[in-house]
């Protein structure tokens, strides 16, 4: 044992890895513990409804900023990753705006997944703004090594959900599930975009048409092929949860959407934090045109 933690020490990979592994397991205790307390306030029909609204919003933030935040780790050139991120956060506001103005039109079809809790609808908008910019800011802290914030955002994050949801049942006669886990989003991207305005690791400089044009075109690749795996592959998992919904009703989608949740938790301690460090040191190792072997 003390063999593997010198091990851990010595590695700055394996450290970092470590350090966001920590923040997920914390942020999971914190989440699981309150399951019992939330599972009393709220039915099976509100936890339908919660992971319906997320498993939309969730679907199209994945792929609202057409993948370039997968870039932001390739560029050589700081200035070129910073052009990335305005680059994906226009790209966000455009697929948001454009998503509102589909609600708009189809609204009474979306209105009959959502019966009688109609403001979801608009809220959806908002929901997939927040996830897109988030992965965005997720995937620039990872290119500059901002591991601890990362997991400490991710820890406060989760705390600020279940309370929020916890004493909004009281407060709001709204979905308190979906309310808090929403506010919740907002205050960690607000804590993740303040660290970053500290550090000053974002200028404005930096938002220039050329510069924009020339990253746009040269990671092309990413909104044209990768945007579609991504949403494939998001749909594919969110099948059955929208078959229930769709088929039965949302008090049978909640259910199911609790207990996968529990069968999901260990793997995405694991494979989140790998995932996200290996990414950041195989690109850099990349653009250096360094051997990524070996990092397996």
């Amino acid at each position: 044992m003390n063999k593997f933690i010198k091990k851990i020490k010595k590695s700055t990979y394996l450290l970092q890895i470590m350090t966001l592994m920590s923040g997920t397991l914390m942020a999971q205790i914190v989440s699981f513990g309150f399951i019992p307390i939330l599972t009393r306030l709220y039915n099976p029909t509100e936890f339908g409804l919660y992971s319906l609204f997320f498993a939309l919003a969730t679907m199209i933030g994945m792929v609202s900023s057409g993948n370039y935040e997968q870039a932001i780790m390739l560029p050589k050139s700081d200035r070129d990753a910073q052009a990335l991120v305005f680059l994906s956060i226009l790209v966000t506001i455009t697929i948001v705006v454009l998503l509102t103005v589909v609600l708009s039109v189809f609204y009474d079809f979306f209105l009959n997944y959502f019966e009688n809790s109609s403001y979801l609808i608009w809220l959806l908008p908002i929901s997939t703004l927040i996830i897109g910019l988030m992965q965005i800011f997720d995937a620039y802290s990872i290119r500059i090594e901002f591991y601890k914030k990362i997991a400490t955002t991710k820890v406060i994050a989760s705390f600020t959900t279940v309370t929020i949801q916890s004493i909004s049942r009281y407060i709001f006669s709204l979905n308190g599930l979906v309310v808090g886990k929403v506010l919740s989003d907002i205050s960690a991207l607000l804590i993740l975009v303040q660290f970053h305005i500290k550090k000053q690791t974002l200028q404005l400089k930096y938002l220039s048409k050329r510069r924009l044009g020339v990253n746009m075109k040269i990671h092309k690749n990413f909104p044209k092929y990768q945007s579609l795996s991504t949403l494939i592959n998001s749909f594919s998992q969110n099948i059955p949860l929208l078959m229930f919904t769709s088929l039965f009703s949302p008090a049978i989608a909640g259910f199911y959407s609790l207990t996968y949740r529990a069968m999901q938790a260990p793997l995405l301690l694991v494979s989140s934090s790998t995932r996200a460090v290996f990414y950041q040191k195989a690109s850099k190792m990349y653009s250096r045109g360094e051997d990524i072997y070996p990092l397996y």
